[in-house]
């Protein structure tokens, strides 16, 4: 593999192209067309990444990159790596392939990619339409293998989740979702499947309203047997089709029940990396609602700090405090935790949707088992209105 000057990048160079790796590109492999429809092609852009290393990205057809702020060609090539370093990125570009797929460090993606320097570092975002993404999210964020009716449940809760996102955060930064768990999990083409894909495309242009208007659906693991109030794991949120109710789907979760013991130095060090040193703990206190803890008060040699209950449980990695449906009791080490679910427990109970489903349910019943008071209805008789602005 030869490595060409810099000096040959012509114009892509102000545009913080490192450089350019003659390669063979692989083959894209599963390639699917979506089909399009108005609903369909509603633009959404996914945070990649945030790199303070170059970034690579090659496709099997022609690399075609555009500034972003102008629009002026900067570059076209065929078979060839293109690499994006941070300390010389002057300008946002887009990226795109006349043919195929993108892929950024080995990992094939849809869409475009626009490559945003920030600082010392680069933003790489992913800009796609909806149903394409969502041929990633299901399978990422629900077992492929579960039943049909549960997948859909699963895929129209995405859309309507990405959606309401779309409707009120388009406008506030240069992506609209990042591909992390605070979101949905994005993984690109690799992660597609043939029954989640299934799944999107015979819902596509479904998404969850209350009173007509898209919902934030929340969606979690494992509730435990009764999904949680959204006011009670998150202050200042009461959405009305966000109300807990009883579950009874989800017993054979492996997070149905679960037991953990968190020492009185694990938890000293979790509070303090959060909210600095604090002194030795004297005592700990739960305050709860519907079963649920919702505010931990640590009283310590200096004081007492009082925590969210979700704050709290996000202190620790995800497989120690797996939900807030918990009891605790003090041991000699310090907490002995009994607890059930999995997540915050709010909306969605994905392992409720594989019962219901397994019960013979279809994906509306159990979207309207756990949202309250809503309808399943066609995205918007005008779509252009996620268009706008773009």
């Amino acid at each position: 593999m030869r490595i060409t000057h810099c000096r040959d990048l012509l114009k892509a160079s102000a545009a913080g192209v490192l450089c350019i790796l003659f390669s063979c590109s692989a083959p894209d492999g599963y390639m699917l067309n979506v089909p399009r429809s108005a609903e369909s092609e509603i633009p959404i852009r996914i945070l990649l990444s945030r790199s303070d290393a170059p970034v690579s990205i090659s496709s099997s057809g022609e690399i075609i990159i555009h500034s972003k702020r102008s629009g002026e060609l900067l570059h076209r090539s065929l078979g060839k790596t293109i690499k994006f370093a941070p300390e010389r990125m002057s300008e946002r570009v887009t990226v795109e392939a006349s043919s195929g797929l993108l892929h950024v460090n080995d990992a094939p993606y849809r869409g475009v990619m626009e490559i945003h320097p920030s600082g010392e570092s680069i933003l790489v975002i992913n800009e796609l339409k909806l149903d394409e993404y969502l041929l990633s999210v299901v399978p990422s964020e629900i077992p492929s293998s579960w039943p049909l009716e549960a997948l859909k449940a699963q895929a129209v809760a995405a859309r309507t989740y990405a959606i309401y996102h779309l409707e009120n955060t388009r406008s506030a930064g240069p992506y609209d979702l990042d591909a992390t768990t605070k979101f949905q999990v994005y993984r690109g083409v690799s992660a597609e499947n043939e029954r989640t894909t299934k799944a999107v495309l015979s819902t596509s242009g479904k998404i969850i309203s209350a009173d007509g208007v898209p919902i934030c659906a929340y969606f979690h693991s494992t509730c435990g047997g009764r999904t949680a109030n959204d006011s009670d794991v998150w202050k200042g949120i009461d959405l009305g089709y966000l109300e807990g109710v009883e579950c009874g789907y989800c017993a054979d979760s492996p997070s149905a029940e679960w037991t953990v013991e968190l020492g009185l130095n694990e938890i000293h060090s979790a509070v303090s990396s959060k909210f600095g040193r604090i002194g030795k703990i004297k005592r700990i206190t739960f305050h709860k609602e519907s079963g649920r803890v919702t505010d931990v008060i640590v009283v310590h040699d200096s004081g007492s700090i009082s925590i969210p209950g979700n704050s709290f449980r996000l202190l620790f990695p995800g497989n120690r405090i797996k939900s807030l449906y918990m009891d605790c009791e003090k041991n000699d080490n310090g907490l002995l935790v009994r607890g059930r679910g999995w997540g915050h427990g709010v909306g969605l109970c994905q392992y409720g949707a594989r019962g219901m489903a397994e019960k013979g349910r279809s994906y509306r019943d159990i979207l309207k088992h756990y949202y309250s008071s809503v309808d399943i209805i066609p995205l918007a008789r005008h779509p252009e209105t996620y268009l706008a602005n773009y």
